[in-house]
């Protein structure tokens, strides 16, 4: 009985070792299988499909909030579609945010749209939670609208010309966010990204994610 106590603490050392190589191969193979699914989705969209992305979009989406945080910066599983009229980009983005017992890595799926239709002014529209509210109390900036009560309370709006952004969220655009619920936006000149903060969809909604990333882009286009 001795004997086996004595080399407990090595079985517990190989029970770890293995369950992280369990994870790893699980975290693996749950890639490879969304990577066929994305690709799947992107036939049957009869578009391109880029398993490992295009990294210089990370470059030219660098000026946006999202895509200028953390580091380790990737984006895969890219499905591309492109007209005469607007490039869209549907992908994995994922980056990395402080170190120790402190990192965190965060995987979402984001659209980006490229279209001459575009003339946006800097701006960032998101959730609101309870610290912007605090924030608020204490000087931070968040545009509000006396005539879409639900907007201004649901939504924190930023951005560098206020004035332009106001015009820019016309009653059109209002109505559709009161409409919609946790989603953000962000768009500056002829470029124009949305996504759901940490949440990263399944193969099998692309095409619902799509259908919703462009309600997006009518509204900005329209105002």
């Amino acid at each position: 009985m001795d004997k086996i106590w004595e080399f407990f603490p090595c079985f517990i050392f190989i029970a770890f070792a293995l369950l992280a190589v369990f994870g790893i191969v699980w975290s693996n193979w749950s890639e490879k299988k969304r990577t066929e699914g994305m690709a799947l989705s992107a036939e049957e969209f009869g578009l391109p499909f880029f398993p490992t992305g295009d990294p210089t979009l990370i470059t030219e989406l660098s000026h946006f909030k999202l895509f200028s945080q953390g580091r380790s910066r990737t984006i895969k599983n890219m499905i591309h579609g492109e007209t005469a009229a607007v490039t869209v980009g549907i992908f994995d983005y994922r980056f990395v945010t402080g170190s120790g017992k402190n990192k965190a890595t965060h995987v979402q799926s984001v659209i980006s749209f490229q279209s001459s239709a575009l003339n946006l002014p800097q701006f960032l529209v998101r959730p609101e939670h309870l610290f912007d509210k605090i924030g608020g109390v204490l000087g931070f900036k968040d545009i509000d609208f006396d005539t879409h009560p639900v907007f201004s309370k649901t939504y924190m709006l930023q951005g560098s010309d206020e004035e332009q952004i106001r015009n820019t969220f016309n009653s059109k655009v209002l109505d559709f966010f009161e409409s919609m619920s946790g989603i953000t936006v962000e768009g500056e000149g002829q470029r124009l990204v949305y996504f759901r903060s940490r949440r990263r969809i399944k193969p099998d909604e692309a095409r619902k994610f799509m259908e919703e990333g462009f309600k997006v882009y009518a509204q900005f286009k329209s105002s």
